[in-house]
């Protein structure tokens, strides 16, 4: 059923240009974060439109935007800030971009190593380096071991390193020896040393593994570690039995999964009596997907462990995204899970937010056991379940959820209706249109965020998007 008939699409242009006019920045930056969030393709334009700006905040955003929804389809845009932006971090961050979807040349690198900026010809050769074309960084990496900048020139001898320079060991010795050194300094050559498999840079990794460094950086050494030594699978196990910190330790097991070589290591990991043998057990499991898989994922969400259960959501994201039909193996232990939560509970914490992503997966696989199980929790006492799976449902994939979400839209408990609109909105389902037609009508009771979500949705589901779209880009300045 459309809606311009009663001028609601109209309306909803009318904020939404307004919208990007506003000269507030909180306000305009809440309704941009609201349209990225949809991760709606057919708002490429707009965001293209935006990264020509003449606002260096909104081309900052729209870059970043652009690469999220757009991903390969967005390298002439990328490409056109990195070669005209006035601004260096918009520069570095179209560059930065590029390289992780792959959609800059060696020549169109060289030529960024002709700019007059250290960190954009310090990223510009990084990825000469990454693609066997060290040689035509070469003279200007010489150059830049002599920046101020302690990140540029030593990300400049590393980038040395790599080409077989040896000679640059003994001053990258001292910055990583130095305890003043910077973790964010640490981080960049550690990546830099893990990408290009950089031989020579193990004993920097290892000096960082086996310091007193926060732990997030010592994940990062173990990473370079397992990229350069052969016997990497072996190192993760051994780091995994020596520290007793469980989150350093489930980062480390997610490295040695990762590890062509790690089954046998993974094996001896998993004869622990804790959470992370727990996991490794999963993931032994999970490689064959059987009826044993199901119990282990069973196992260790039970377990009931905040990292065992963030670990196995977040593979099963993964799965469903990747591999769908062996996905299948998740769905009776979430359905336990979902179960698990007492009706009863009005204050959210933590678990929640958990809860959330697991009625998200379930959705996603879309079994009738799973739906059902979604649906009994909706149809439970108002309390903090129902809230979490509710708001689970808005980032579904699943057009099915639909169905689980129109009851709600006569909640009396108004964050459930509002949830229920946003999930049908999402689909472009007509059914939604009355409610978020009443958020857009009292936009000054919500917050932007939710009025702009209800503006776009309302263009879905008139199937205005299109068109509207090429009207909000003449509102970019």
């Amino acid at each position: 059923m459309p809606c311009a008939a009663q001028g609601v699409s109209s309306e909803a242009r009318k904020y939404l240009a307004g919208a990007l006019r506003e000269t507030d920045g909180g306000k305009l930056s809440a309704t941009l974060l609201a349209l990225r969030s949809t991760k709606d393709k057919e708002l490429a334009p707009l965001f293209e439109a935006m990264a020509r700006s003449g606002d260096k905040n909104r081309r900052y955003f729209a870059v970043e935007a652009l690469a999220e929804l757009a991903g390969p389809e967005a390298a002439p845009a990328l490409l056109e800030r990195l070669k005209t932006d006035s601004e260096a971090a918009i520069r570095h961050k179209a560059l930065l971009h590029l390289l992780d979807l792959k959609a800059v040349s060696p020549a169109e690198l060289a030529e960024a190593m002709q700019a007059r900026d250290e960190w954009l010809q310090s990223f510009a050769a990084r990825g000469l380096v990454q693609n066997g074309k060290g040689d035509r960084a070469t003279d200007a990496l010489r150059k830049l071991v002599q920046s101020q900048e302690q990140a540029v020139a030593g990300m400049a001898r590393m980038g040395l390193l790599a080409t077989g320079d040896a000679t640059q060991l003994p001053e990258l010795r001292r910055i990583f020896d130095d305890p003043k050194t910077p973790d964010a300094v640490l981080g960049l050559l550690l990546e830099q040393a893990a990408e290009a498999k950089i031989s020579p840079a193990l004993e920097l990794a290892e000096k960082v593994a086996a310091s007193g460094r926060e732990g997030p950086l010592r994940v990062q050494a173990y990473e370079a570690i397992a990229a350069i030594a052969p016997d990497g699978a072996a190192r993760l196990r051994e780091a995994i039995e020596k520290t007793d910190q469980t989150v350093v330790q489930v980062y480390l097991l997610n490295l040695l999964v990762a590890r062509p070589a790690g089954q046998s290591h993974l094996e001896t990991v998993a004869a622990r009596k804790d959470a992370v043998g727990l996991l490794a057990r999963f993931e032994l499991a999970r490689r064959k997907p059987s009826a044993d898989s199901a119990a282990a994922v069973a196992e260790a969400l039970a377990a009931g462990h905040p990292v065992a259960v963030e670990y196995v959501l977040n593979r099963a994201k993964a799965d469903v995204a990747d591999r769908p039909d062996q996905a299948l193996l998740y769905g009776p232990a979430l359905v336990a899970f979902l179960r698990s939560f007492p009706p009863e509970s009005s204050n959210m914490g933590p678990e929640h937010n958990r809860l959330a992503v697991a009625a998200t997966v379930l959705a996603d696989i879309g079994t009738p056991e799973g739906m059902n199980a979604i649906k009994e929790v909706l149809a439970g006492r108002y309390g903090a379940a129902v809230r979490a799976v509710a708001a689970g449902l808005r980032w579904s994939k699943n057009p099915a959820v639909c169905e689980l979400a129109k009851p709600l839209l006569a909640s009396p408990y108004l964050e459930l209706a509002e949830d229920a609109a946003l999930t049908l909105g999402a689909f472009g389902d007509f059914r939604a249109a009355d409610s978020l037609n009443a958020i857009l009508v009292r936009r000054q009771a919500h917050a932007p965020t939710l009025v702009t979500l209800a503006a776009w949705y309302l263009l879905k589901i008139d199937h205005a998007t299109a068109t509207a779209v090429q009207d909000l880009v003449k509102n970019v300045r």
